[in-house]
């Protein structure tokens, strides 16, 4: 089990969340106007954590239409980002599952975020 691992989770209702923040149940989707609209948000979040934090590379795992809200990261942040590999939700969440168990091969480095 790969050690100190920060979980955050992008709701399409709530924004950008902490692993143990309680939220009440929707029904929102993700649409690119919404990742659009959490987009700085996003940014400023996943920046001041990895300034805070100390974090040596920040690991993405989302769908195509969530990829709009972490537009422009890599401006942000001086650490690697990479994305679990997988076409689907179920590849990434396999691909996801490994790499918490310490299996880098299932992730490739993004250059253009």
């Amino acid at each position: 089990m790969r050690p100190n691992i920060d979980i955050a989770i992008l709701s399409a209702k709530y924004g950008f969340l902490d692993l143990d923040e309680e939220i009440e149940y929707y029904d929102r989707r993700m649409d690119a106007s919404r990742a659009q609209e959490l987009n700085e948000e996003v940014l400023a979040a996943v920046a001041e954590r990895t300034a805070t934090s100390g974090y040596d590379r920040v690991v993405i795992n989302m769908g195509e239409t969530y990829q709009s809200a972490i537009e422009g990261l890599s401006d942000r942040i001086d650490v690697p980002i990479v994305a679990i590999e997988g076409s689907g939700i179920g590849e990434k969440g396999h691909g996801l599952h490994e790499f918490i168990r310490g299996d880098d091969s299932v992730v490739t480095e993004l250059t253009n975020v």
